[in-house]
């Protein structure tokens, strides 16, 4: 067999989205009837990397699916995120409703200085 018929093939098992397994058997197949036969470029042919492994920067489909998947991950950090501050910040707006009610019943009379009357909102 000749380059043409070499290219020929990697064409077709491209085009039809071979997976790297098929093409790396035929190769082994294909090297058998020419002795020049050069893996690489048949692997490169079939849009596989030089290992005859699919190579997201070649592959449509492998490439997008793992740009999506970055996306998730890089989503899912951000979710994570905003709920701790969530959290956080319910915490926060708890600590506040109880210093607000405690403000609303604490008596005021008289001498409204703060001396000796610190003490009660820091054991909240």
């Amino acid at each position: 067999m000749t380059k043409k018929d070499f290219q020929l093939i990697a064409d077709v098992l491209r085009n039809y989205g071979a997976a790297g397994a098929l093409c790396r058997s035929m190769a082994d197949g294909l090297a058998v009837t020419n002795e020049r036969f050069d893996y690489t470029r048949f692997y490169r042919a079939c849009g596989l990397d030089d290992d005859g492994h699919v190579d997201p920067r070649t592959d449509p489909v492998y490439g997008c699916c793992s740009r999506h998947i970055r996306l998730m991950e890089s989503s899912t950090q951000v979710m994570t995120t905003l709920s701790n501050t969530s959290k956080l910040l319910g915490e926060a707006m708890n600590q506040l409703l109880s210093i607000s009610k405690l403000l609303e019943t604490k008596p005021v009379s008289g001498d409204v200085s703060l001396e000796g009357e610190v003490d009660w909102w820091t054991q909240l």
